[in-house]
């Protein structure tokens, strides 16, 4: 228990000391000014990205609202490009990028798509639903027109225009169709870029790891005994798969040391103590696999995950002594378990980063006619050093 008060006390002295005077609604991004300069910052996440923006300049503590009349384009991490565009329903607005391409797509409200043909004609992908007409409810999809028209030079993707529903998903999907059609080898929606970016790399740390049986039989020898903790290590590399801007699968490969120990009277018998000394040492290869959900702050990102991991025993060092007479310790060749952390990470730059974290993993062990006798309980901490493929 004093281990986990000390790992605990770390991760708060870190929050406090790098996390307070964070920002925690606030991402890294740049501008664009409407003279053409770049200018590298933050920017606020808020509701009305549409009509203004709140942008804080690197070096600089003061955030500062700006409109479409006085930026080009702006961006921020997680692949969300804006661009001002002159609507002719609504004026000057900043329009989310959905799509680039020769069709390139655009969203400005909720249900209002814009489309630029040609890399600068705008047109409103108009629709409306659920007009009543001869006591009917009839859907207008005036936008399915335009789209069959502006693709009307691939007619492989007719079919799909012709069946697209009205929402981002879709239209993007037909318009990557389309894309596909006139130049395979083109660029993609900037959302799918960072939906798919994948991060390697390894991660090292130390364990506390204590074994524990779990029984319900006073009668079992090892029930009022406890093993005690011991110090292990682990050390992998793994694969993030970025799925949005906070939500991400991690899958790994770990090497991992365990080790308990127990020493103690198992009981007396005609007057003489029965010891039992033993002392558990394996090694493991872990698969573990888990969801990993991070906040999008602007430098320090703290991040949860959750999920389970298998196992198997690859080298077993264990002893035992039990009334001065050496037994093998049955330890099973698989291990089954959950994980559960919380952690901190740092962009070391676009591409690269470093966490650290720390997990509890209850595991699984010794089965037999599909009953655990034991798990082991472990507290693990680490840090991680991974690099992006396509940053």
């Amino acid at each position: 228990m004093k281990n986990l008060y000390l790992i605990l006390f770390l991760f708060a002295f870190l929050a406090n000391h790098n996390l307070l005077s964070q920002d925690f609604n606030s991402v890294s991004g740049y501008i664009v000014k409407v003279t053409g300069d770049t200018i590298n910052g933050s920017i606020k996440r808020r509701s009305d990205l549409n009509e203004q923006v709140s942008f804080r300049a690197s070096g600089s503590q003061q955030y500062t609202d700006l409109t479409p009349n006085e930026l080009r384009s702006y961006y921020f991490d997680g692949g969300y490009f804006y661009e001002t565009m002159t609507i002719p329903s609504l004026g000057k607005r900043f329009a989310l990028r959905l799509f680039n391409g020769e069709i390139s797509l655009f969203q400005i409200e909720e249900k209002l798509f814009v489309i630029k043909n040609g890399g600068e004609e705008l047109l409103e992908l108009l629709h409306e639903e659920d007009k009543k007409q001869d006591f009917k409810l009839i859907e207008d999809k005036r936008y399915v027109r335009t789209l069959l028209f502006l693709t009307s030079d691939c007619p492989s993707v007719k079919g799909k225009i012709e069946n697209v529903s009205y929402n981002a998903s879709n239209i993007s999907k037909v318009l990557a169709a389309y894309q596909t059609c006139i130049a395979p080898n083109s660029q993609k929606s900037d959302k799918d870029i960072s939906k798919t970016k994948l991060f390697f790399g390894v991660r090292a740390g130390a364990a506390i790891n204590r074994l524990t049986y779990f029984v319900d039989s006073k009668n079992n020898l090892y029930y009022d005994h406890r093993f005690d903790s011991k110090i292990g290590f682990l050390i992998g590399p793994f694969l993030n798969m970025v799925l949005t801007d906070k939500l991400s699968v991690q899958t790994e490969i770990i090497l991992a040391t365990k080790a308990s120990y127990l020493s103690d009277v198992l009981f007396v018998y005609s007057g003489q103590p029965w010891y039992d000394e033993t002392n558990v040492a394996v090694s493991y290869i872990e698969l573990p696999i888990s969801f990993k959900y991070t906040l999008p702050t602007q430098n320090i990102k703290p991040y949860i995950l959750a999920g389970g991991s298998f196992g198997f025993k690859v080298a077993d060092s264990s002893t035992r002594i039990y009334h001065e007479i050496e037994r093998e310790v049955e330890i099973s060749q698989d291990m089954l378990g959950l994980q559960f952390g919380v952690g901190l990470s740092k962009n070391l730059d676009s591409g690269r980063k470093i966490d650290f974290g720390y997990r509890f993993c209850p595991t699984l062990i010794n089965r037999s006619y599909f009953d655990y006798k034991a798990r082991w309980i472990t507290q693990q901490i680490g840090v991680s050093y991974s690099f992006s493929t396509n940053n």
